[in-house]
């Protein structure tokens, strides 16, 4: 795909496009000794203004590519030194209205590319992303300690409910890269994120949906879920952590963490995105979608021991960076 150059680190990204994955491509993007492939089919992710700009880039190349499809590997090189592997279906609506299409992208994207990877005679280091979600059945019927640690017993609750299609498939993974790395030799480190947010991300998600809907301005608000509590991180510094954790050794064969330690009600978080966009009006709570945990905040003491955590963007600042990108980068 493109030539080493002496003293280069080649770094594939699957789902660079999306809304992680951009922020990841773009840090690593700044050094100019890191050569970058993202891999994407667009589902998710998209070609606009901040991406083109990127892949413009003289050391990002972009291919767009469904990884649940076999004969997408053959244009990918032979001697990557990190793959990170964020390709996915994610949303809580976009899975619930497209569950066997999430079962197929999330599972076969990461068997084929782990079967890429066991054929390399140079084995790349792969970091897995995967989710919180993981976490929910556990938080429901297991009486998990909240901060949650990462060594906690994890369950499914409704295999009947299209939800758990996303956290199946991320704990299917999670298992997958660890075996694969153990039985063929190579490095690996899963990390589960814990609610970040920023500009990019979309609009099917609470922070976006909340902006969306209070800038219009409505007498009235309909909030489902806002007696539900959870931690929230700023999309830059998960990237930072991502990328560190990547970098960082003592943590191969892991699973880490990756969050924020600001934790608020749902209720609170829409107060304070009311008074950054000025608005004024009458909330009136309803019940939380199914299968949503009462509450969510990640333990980070694993994190922080690896030196890996950062955090530079208070929840407050974050809100108002997010804020202000969905107010000039989305029509009414």
């Amino acid at each position: 795909m493109f030539r080493r150059r002496k003293g280069i680190k080649k770094i594939l990204i699957t789902g660079g496009a999306g809304f992680i994955g951009y922020f990841i491509s773009k840090i690593l993007a700044n050094n100019k000794e890191n050569e970058i492939l993202i891999i994407d089919d667009l589902s998710k992710g998209k070609k606009d203004e901040m991406f083109l700009k990127l892949i413009e880039e003289p050391n990002v190349f972009f291919i767009e590519k469904d990884l649940s499809e076999l004969d997408s590997y053959s244009e990918m090189d032979s001697d990557y030194d990190q793959i990170y592997h964020l390709a996915a279906i994610v949303g809580v609506k976009n899975v619930t209205e497209n569950p066997v299409l999430t079962i197929k992208v999330n599972t076969l994207s990461t068997i084929y590319l782990l079967e890429y990877i066991r054929n390399l005679q140079k084995k790349p280091k792969l970091l897995f992303t995967s989710s919180c979600e993981n976490y929910a059945g556990s938080l429901k019927h297991c009486n998990i300690d909240i901060p949650t640690p990462e060594d906690v017993v994890l369950c499914i609750e409704d295999v009947n409910n299209p939800r758990w299609t996303y956290a199946s498939s991320k704990i299917l993974g999670e298992i997958a890269c660890l075996q694969y790395a153990k039985k063929y030799n190579f490095n690996s480190i899963i990390i589960r994120y814990h609610n970040i947010y920023g500009p990019r991300m979309g609009i099917q998600h609470v922070i976006p949906e909340f902006i969306l809907r209070l800038k219009k301005k409505p007498k009235i608000f309909e909030m489902y879920g806002g007696y539900q509590y959870r931690s929230f991180c700023y999309v830059e510094d998960a990237a930072k952590m991502t990328i560190n954790l990547m970098n960082n050794s003592n943590g191969n064969g892991k699973v880490v963490n990756v969050g924020g330690e600001d934790y608020l009600k749902i209720s609170i978080l829409a107060q304070k995105i009311c008074k950054i966009l000025d608005v004024s009006i009458e909330f009136i709570e309803k019940g939380a979608p199914e299968g949503s945990v009462e509450k969510r905040k990640p333990n980070l003491t694993f994190i922080k021991s690896l030196n890996s955590y950062v955090s530079d963007i208070s929840l407050e600042v974050g809100l108002k960076y997010t804020c202000n990108w969905y107010q000039n980068h989305l029509e009414e």
